[in-house]
């Protein structure tokens, strides 16, 4: 996938949203008609969405031994 700042002026495809577009998602080989128009506020909040997503699945922390942990009999203590 490619993050690509855009040069025209397109609506934000976020329906709630009536800002002007800055950035394209999209990925190679695909049309135009099927890239995805974000004003850079639409992005910033994606970003944060997804960085809480990753923070909490990898926000715990780790035990070695007890129970389903791991499937390398190494790691147990």
């Amino acid at each position: 996938m490619e993050l690509t700042k855009l040069k025209v002026r397109v609506k934000c495809d976020n329906g709630a949203c009536a800002n002007l577009a800055d950035y394209a998602v999209k990925r190679s080989g695909t049309p135009v008609v099927r890239e995805l128009h974000l004003c850079g506020e639409c992005l910033a909040a994606i970003a944060g969405l997804y960085d809480g997503i990753k923070v909490k699945k990898t926000g715990v922390k780790s035990r070695k031994g007890g129970k389903n942990v791991g499937t390398n009999m190494g790691d147990r203590d």
